[in-house]
């Protein structure tokens, strides 16, 4: 579908176009960045699935759109790139090697930097191995990463279950002692009120 051009008028105003977060019934409600590539390519913006978009990129747009913190970071990153959605829809081949290329950036880039931000020993060593796998471009090369993504997601959410029981403990003790803290004042104070009321009928 490379022959979908873009409304002149529309392309100049995309500046001016705020992204928001999800999916939208009417475009004064939101927009969405492949909702605005929708409006782009002459459509009404409210289908964030153009049919001018290849759906491996109209997913992998869909995702950073909602994991972008605010609209501001939206605008930012996302707007410029918008333009370049349109008319990418080609043959089912082009879409699979679309998507095997993202699954092989995924998991042989994106993952190993995620990893080595991390003071784990053993994560820094599956960034290794990650980085080591062969080109993820089929089938058959993505089903042998698997094991050692698998791996990697085990150890991974076993040091997420650590660190959540860690933080609760923490929280429990402060709360604790938090809650000390208040039965003593509250102790305190109905002492003082009982002074003060005291000294009030000593006084009358």
């Amino acid at each position: 579908m490379n022959n979908v051009t873009i409304d002149p008028a529309r392309l100049a105003a995309l500046d001016t176009i705020d992204l928001h977060y999800g999916g939208h019934r009417d475009w004064d409600d939101g927009h969405c960045a492949l909702e605005v590539v929708d409006w782009l390519a002459g459509g009404v913006g409210t289908n964030d699935s153009p049919a001018c978009v290849d759906p491996v990129i109209a997913a992998f747009g869909r995702g950073l759109n909602d994991r972008m913190p605010d609209d501001a970071t939206r605008n930012r990153f996302l707007r410029p790139v918008l333009p370049l959605m349109v008319g990418t829809r080609g043959s089912s081949d082009l879409t699979a090697r679309r998507a095997y290329l993202a699954v092989d950036w995924a998991i042989r880039t994106a993952l190993p930097a995620l990893l080595r931000d991390t003071t784990d020993h053993e994560l820094h060593v599956a960034a290794d191995k990650l980085q080591a796998l062969a080109p993820i471009v089929d089938y058959q090369t993505a089903t042998a990463a698997r094991p050692l993504t698998q791996e990697v997601r085990y150890h991974a959410q076993t040091l997420r279950m650590r660190a959540r029981e860690t933080f609760e403990a923490e929280f429990l003790r402060r709360f604790e002692e938090r809650r000390k803290a208040w039965a003593a004042w509250a102790a305190g104070a109905a002492w003082a009120a009982g002074a003060a009321e005291a000294a009030g009928a000593a006084w009358a």
